[in-house]
């Protein structure tokens, strides 16, 4: 059984996010709840030891983990309709796929239930110059009969260098959820001799060509949190998985300006933001933030664009449950 220590931080990431939550008497909407249903029953399929506890002192998830956003401001965060059409990738050597043991019928399944074949797996997961190994799984390590329910199935991608030294990982799980077919976005993760080599940047828009073009997904979900996530998340093009809580981080962006010490007489008239692109976007004359008022340790030194600040600080916008829908 694979164990991931790096899973357990994620997992256990989300877990404590919630625990802070009940402890502050703040209430946890129903999508989180979702979420951590869902992470709590990975976690103990997978034997990951994580606590519900909050804990400040918490280990984070590594810079370079696509949670919380591996890309540097502005210059690589245009949206999904900035996209443009990539070329296959070159890989050292030809990607190999493992399926768990005893488990290779009920991934098939998974996966042609799920409109995907090796191919389009292994076009997802390719980088140009490494070497991708990938673990598919299902069965007991997701359901205990997985064929009494809707396909679904993980993705283990490992990368090396051509000399074999380890490159990063990643983690998706695809499934059927009824009226669409979701891949959520579990993990990434680099390691630093890896992380300014854009590699997150290059999956990330390869995983969507892949999926808008070649397979029947239709929506890619998250948990924007972590780092600068919040924010970068944004920029990519997600939107509110539950459109309906915007008014809750309208509300919080207010007090931010308040927290800010922007006195409401000096405001022109704010508009009610629909989206997590309009925070992130948004800009105050004559307002500017300086990192040092920003509760977020990966935050660069210099001074921010209001709107950037809000996403970016871990008491302003706060984290946020994203939705990129692949299909019009």
């Amino acid at each position: 059984m694979i164990a991931p220590a790096e899973g357990a931080r994620a997992a256990q990431a989300v877990l404590a996010t919630a625990a802070f939550a009940r402890a502050h008497g703040v209430a946890l909407p129903a999508d989180l709840l979702l979420d951590l249903e869902r992470v709590q029953a990975m976690a103990a399929a997978r034997g990951w030891q994580v606590a519900a506890k909050f804990d400040p002192d918490q280990p984070r998830v590594p810079a370079g983990n696509e949670r919380g956003g591996q890309w540097t401001d502005d210059a690589a965060a245009g949206g999904a309709e900035a996209r443009q059409a990539l070329r296959p990738a070159k890989p050292a050597r030809p990607t190999k796929i493992v399926y768990r043991e005893k488990g290779k019928g009920d991934c098939r399944w998974a996966m042609d239930g799920l409109g995907i074949d090796e191919g389009e797996l292994r076009q997802m997961f390719e980088l140009d110059g490494y070497v991708a190994k990938l673990e598919v799984y299902t069965g007991d390590q997701l359901y205990s009969n997985p064929r009494a329910h809707k396909p679904a199935f993980i993705v283990r991608a490992e990368w090396f260098d051509t000399s074999g030294a380890p490159v990063g990982t990643a983690e998706r799980l695809i499934m059927d959820e009824g009226q669409h077919q979701i891949c959520y976005n579990e993990e990434m993760i680099f390691e630093p001799q890896f992380q300014d080599h854009d590699l997150a940047h290059k999956l990330y828009e390869r995983q969507i060509e892949v999926m808008a073009k070649e397979t029947e997904i239709d929506a890619i979900r998250l948990f924007a949190d972590i780092s600068i996530g919040r924010y970068a998340w944004a920029k990519k093009g997600f939107q509110y998985y539950r459109p309906e809580e915007v008014g809750v981080y309208n509300r919080q962006f207010r007090r931010y300006l308040t927290r800010l010490g922007v006195e409401a007489g000096s405001l022109p008239d704010l508009p009610d933001f629909t989206s997590p692109q309009e925070f992130a976007n948004f800009k105050l004359p004559g307002v500017k933030v300086s990192h040092r008022d920003i509760a977020n340790d990966e935050v660069k030194s210099g001074e921010y664009e209001v709107g950037k600040a809000f996403m970016l600080d871990q008491f302003g916008h706060g984290d946020w449950s994203g939705v990129l829908w692949l299909k019009k």
